[in-house]
């Protein structure tokens, strides 16, 4: 909070996986923007879906976010950052060997 009222920030960037840390990060960002009288909106919360996140997570992130009322945004590099997702990943023994 010190940190947006110095600098006169109003808005709030965070990623929102839907797991553990982040489900705190944001209800701490909630609870600064609140304090500030800021709307929740200003919260512009980002996921980043990659190939380990599952459909529940993603749901998750989106329902969080969506109960917090602040804006959801996919990040548009994710689908481009695993376009590759489709290629199946190296074994262990290959990834060893490229050591």
């Amino acid at each position: 909070m010190k940190r947006m009222l110095s600098t006169g920030l109003k808005h709030i960037i965070i990623g929102v996986s839907g797991g553990l840390d982040s489900t705190h990060a944001l209800i701490v960002a909630a609870k600064t923007i609140d304090r500030l009288g800021l709307p929740r909106e200003s919260i512009l919360g980002y996921t980043m879906p990659g190939f380990a996140t599952s459909d529940i997570t993603l749901k998750n992130a989106h329902a969080l976010m969506r109960a917090l009322g602040n804006q959801r945004k996919r990040d548009r590099h994710s689908a481009e950052l695993h376009a590759d997702a489709e290629r199946p990943w190296p074994s262990v023994q290959q990834r060893r060997t490229r050591l």
